[in-house]
């Protein structure tokens, strides 16, 4: 074990190269999946109307463990190739085998350097991806859920959150003959909810926009009714003077299901005898699944290593195409397993992946490149 980590004159050259490599690729590919998460979001049309700078960079912030976890995997296979691809450009890797540095040597570095990470892998897939995924999804529901962009006019519907008003003369800040409707949807007991319909109809008002919460608005004479609608022959009415109300942005969303892919490994594993068979497998497989994506990353690298050494080849053009064609494959096929084996509730199908990029790898080093 020690002998692998000693490092000599040609590991440093190697790494030299490698690790410049890895800090620009994965400098580029965290920017790269940055910035489509941020299109991503506003891009949505829901979000429209909901949309704020604060959200959008709290959302993105709390995509940082996953978007690492990704830019691991890719930036780790572009170093591979474009560090061979120079190597071989310099004469370095014919200089280095005359001199007894074998393929086993390029290979065995790289990969321990792989298996070092594989340990923060564990974690960011188990811990930190799930639970800051779900608060990042928790600010993108909340501006989809959430009405900031008021515009009311004369005469027509404008709704905010779970209300619609409309008035029939609007100016800046006042506003003639108004009618609200309110839909209150509101938890009483466990998986019981009170809906109830609210219609506030006024001569006079006043509003005020409150930036980033919501609307507060003045009556002046007016009526007020109620209809509960688990009891809808029951119905109240009554008038007033002056009614204040403040309509929110955004509506409360947090008594949503949260689906297992949001759930740390220690919660799902917590209830998990609670749970019926069907249930237990899912859960199996994003177990399983969270662990091959952690542990993946060094036979990915292994199978990028034999098929660059196989090569040698000196363009960045071929390191750049290799190194999409080595990540379609390993994707592509946890793609097409998953469709394959999705009516299967059998959680090991989570390895075939890993399985097919480690066997193609070894079938490569033992047909070409232990010969070459």
């Amino acid at each position: 074990m020690f002998y692998f980590l000693k490092i000599n004159l040609a590991d440093k050259i190697i790494l030299k190269y490698y690790l410049k490599y890895f800090i620009s690729s994965l400098s580029l590919f965290i920017s790269i999946f940055f910035l489509f998460s941020f299109l991503q979001i506003i891009n949505d049309k829901d979000i429209s109307k909901g949309l704020s700078l604060a959200f959008i960079i709290k959302a993105i912030i709390y995509l940082i463990p996953s978007v690492m976890n990704n830019s691991l995997i890719f930036s780790t296979v572009f170093s591979v190739f474009f560090t061979i691809g120079e190597l071989s450009l310099k004469g370095e890797i014919t200089a280095l085998r005359c001199c007894g540095y074998s393929y086993y040597n390029f290979i065995i570095k790289i990969i321990i350097l792989t298996v070092i990470s594989v340990p923060i892998l564990y974690y960011l897939n188990h811990t930190l991806i799930p639970s800051s995924k779900l608060k990042s999804k928790h600010y993108i529901r909340t501006m989809i859920n959430r009405s900031t962009n008021i515009n009311l006019k004369s005469n027509s519907f404008e709704k905010i959150s779970s209300s619609y008003i409309i008035a029939k003369e609007v100016t800046d800040s006042s506003f003639k003959n108004i009618s609200i409707i309110r839909n209150l949807n509101k938890q009483i007991e466990d998986n019981k909810k009170a809906d109830s319909i609210i219609h506030i109809e006024a001569n006079y008002g006043t509003y005020k926009i409150v930036k980033e919460k919501g609307i507060l608005i003045s009556l002046i004479n007016g009526k007020l009714s109620y209809l509960n609608k688990q009891t809808p022959q029951i119905f109240y009415q009554g008038s007033f003077d002056e009614y204040i109300t403040f309509i929110p942005f955004e509506i409360n969303i947090k008594n949503y299901d949260v689906q297992p892919k949001f759930i740390p490994t220690s919660k799902l594993k917590k209830h998990f005898e609670l749970l019926n068979d069907n249930e237990k497998v899912i859960i199996k497989k994003e177990i399983l699944s969270r662990t091959i994506s952690a542990i993946s990353l060094p036979f990915i690298t292994f199978l990028a290593l034999i098929t660059a050494l196989i090569f040698e080849k000196e363009s960045k053009y071929f390191s750049f195409l290799a190194s999409i064609l080595i990540i379609l494959i390993y994707y592509g096929t946890y793609i097409i397993s998953n469709n394959i084996f999705k009516k299967i509730n059998v959680a090991e199908t989570e390895l075939i992946p890993t399985l097919t990029i480690f066997i193609l790898g070894l079938f490569l080093h033992c047909k070409i490149l232990s010969k070459k």
